[in-house]
């Protein structure tokens, strides 16, 4: 063992030399940290929760934004990021931001989205503007004319939404009048995860034939789209009369009068 005795005394030192000096008495070394602490989803936001929303959703919303690093603040802050609520401030509203703010005003849904995609997301694309009929919304298509591409993509991003080519993971509502495609496919695996809607792009027409934000979507959504069966119903209902259960009788032609008869026969 004396042959290694030089290199047990290397190491020794070595060891030495990477150990801090032991404490003086009196001393207290600092607690150990890491070198970084992991950022949090909201650690750089600011915000205000909105009276005007429900009581129960304000708290939760404010729970799962403070657990995520965010802080809630008042108003008048100057730190102020955020003014989270679901309806537009108008010129007789009580909650007023300071006209120098910088705050964004968002929806709840930008929570929510940010929360499902672990990233916060672009204040401009959920404002509670009610001329905004497509805020929150971020879209794709799948197996429709470059024309009604074209059409939606328009009609969204003017209207508050966002347009992608591709299906990505932050797409809102996949619009398809067919369910054969690649981008459908991807979609109805991911549906329960990301809560994408699959549509058939009547919604869309409907939304601003109606000016209606917010437009329920059950009616529209595939595996079963409902509005194709209603269409169908109503169709049959204007054949068949208000109770749709048989056709109404085909009028048979009246039989000739004698005279006419006569008139045909010669």
């Amino acid at each position: 063992g004396h042959e290694h005795a030089p290199l047990i005394r290397c190491l020794s030192r070595a060891v030495l030399i990477l150990l801090p000096p032991p404490p003086s008495r009196g001393v207290h070394w600092p607690a150990l940290t890491p070198p970084f602490m992991p950022k949090k989803l909201f650690d750089d936001v600011f915000f205000f929760m909105s009276k005007t929303l429900p009581v129960d959703q304000s708290k939760q919303l404010s729970k799962v934004l403070s657990m995520n690093g965010g802080l809630s603040v008042s108003l008048k802050d100057g730190r102020l990021t955020h003014y989270i609520t679901n309806s537009y401030p108008g010129e007789d509203t009580l909650e007023d931001i300071p006209a120098n703010s910088n705050a964004h005003t968002v929806t709840t849904q930008w929570v929510e989205r940010s929360l499902v995609l672990s990233s916060v997301q672009d204040p401009a694309s959920y404002s509670p503007d009610p001329v905004m009929l497509f805020s929150g919304i971020i879209a794709t298509a799948a197996d429709l004319s470059q024309s009604d591409n074209e059409v939606l993509c328009a009609g969204i991003s003017s209207l508050g939404g966002q347009w992608r080519t591709a299906y990505t993971k932050d797409v809102t509502h996949l619009f398809t009048l067919s369910d054969g495609s690649a981008k459908y496919a991807t979609a109805m695996h991911f549906r329960e995860t990301t809560g994408v809607r699959i549509l058939v792009p009547h919604w869309f027409d409907d939304v601003v034939r109606l000016g209606m934000r917010n437009l329920p979507t059950d009616e529209y959504e595939w595996p079963h789209p409902k509005v194709f069966v209603n269409s169908g119903v109503e169709a049959i209902k204007k054949l068949t009369g208000e109770d749709g259960e048989e056709l109404k009788e085909i009028k048979k032609p009246k039989p000739l009068s004698p005279h006419k008869k006569v008139l045909y026969e010669t």
